[in-house]
């Protein structure tokens, strides 16, 4: 069996949390979890700067445009690829609700979604990248 893949993932929604590193287990480590743009901000670099860099940054929904730009913008950030909900994607603004969808929904989306990347995160490229899912 090969290693898992490394992840860092940034979610809002206490159930997602647990639910989207459950979901990507076993195939992927997650070696972050941040739950907003300031702990990101601070803990990514002290990842890179441990030799520690994930093949991929996913960041969920209930991160705003602004707040998606802060921390796509930090340092080392925008050399992996991000994957975010398609209704983030700038012009899908009418697909935004109040509601969350439910964590097993987010956890099995957010797998396809990496699953889909996986020559590309596996050959390590893809940096600067934003796939919405």
């Amino acid at each position: 069996m090969s290693s898992p893949i490394p992840v860092v993932i940034c979610g809002k929604i206490p159930s997602h949390q647990e639910a989207v590193p459950k979901a990507l287990q076993p195939d992927y480590e997650v070696l972050q979890l941040h739950a907003n743009v300031e702990s990101f901000a601070k803990g990514f670099p002290e990842l890179l700067k441990a030799g520690k860099k994930p093949a991929a940054i996913f960041m969920g929904g209930g991160f705003d445009r602004d707040e998606f730009e802060a921390a796509y913008s930090v340092e080392g950030a925008a050399s992996v690829p991000w994957l975010r909900p398609l209704r983030t994607k700038p012009g899908n603004e009418s697909m935004m609700s109040g509601e969350a969808p439910p964590a097993h929904v987010v956890a099995s989306v957010a797998r396809g979604a990496i699953d889909e990347h996986l020559d590309v995160v596996k050959a390590g490229k893809g940096a600067g990248e934003i796939w919405y899912y």
